[in-house]
C-alpha cells in the first residue's frame, strides 16, 4: 500500500514499492536503464511537451518570487530534455500535462505509474 501526500492510499498487488525522485536534468544512460529493468526497477521520467514545461517553469517560478528565466531553463534543462524526447525513452515517459497545459493531480499521474499505464 502506498499512501501519496494526503491523499488515498493505492494498493500495489501487496508488491513493495518506492518512488525515488531525481533533478529534471539526469538522464540514465541505456546500461543503466537495461541493468534497473534487469533488477526488476521501473523508470519512468515525467514528460510534457517543451512547451509545456517551459511554461510551467516559468509560472512555478513568478509564483515562487525566484524569477528564474527562459534563459536558466534552457541551459539546465535543453539537453536532458532533448534525450528523453528521443525514441528510445518512449516506454519510459508518462506525460504531466493536460492538453490545456495544466499539469495532471499528483493522484492521477500516481496511479497510472502503479497501474503501469500512461496518461495521454
Amino acid at each position: 500500500m502506498v499512501r501519496i501526500h494526503a491523499g488515498e492510499p493505492i494498493a500495489v498487488n501487496s508488491q513493495p514499492c518506492c518512488v525515488l525522485t531525481f533533478p529534471g536534468n539526469l538522464v540514465l544512460s541505456a546500461e543503466r536503464m537495461l541493468a534497473a529493468i534487469q533488477a526488476g526497477i521501473r523508470t519512468i521520467y515525467l514528460y510534457g511537451s517543451a512547451a509545456q514545461c517551459i511554461t510551467a517553469f516559468l509560472n512555478r517560478e513568478r509564483q515562487t518570487g525566484r524569477n528564474l528565466d527562459l534563459d536558466h531553463w534552457i541551459k539546465n534543462n535543453h539537453n536532458p530534455y532533448m534525450q528523453v524526447s528521443g525514441p528510445a525513452f518512449a516506454p519510459y515517459r508518462i506525460h504531466v500535462f493536460t492538453h490545456s497545459c495544466a499539469r495532471r493531480p499528483h493522484i492521477e499521474v500516481f496511479k497510472a505509474l502503479l497501474k503501469g499505464g500512461r496518461t495521454e
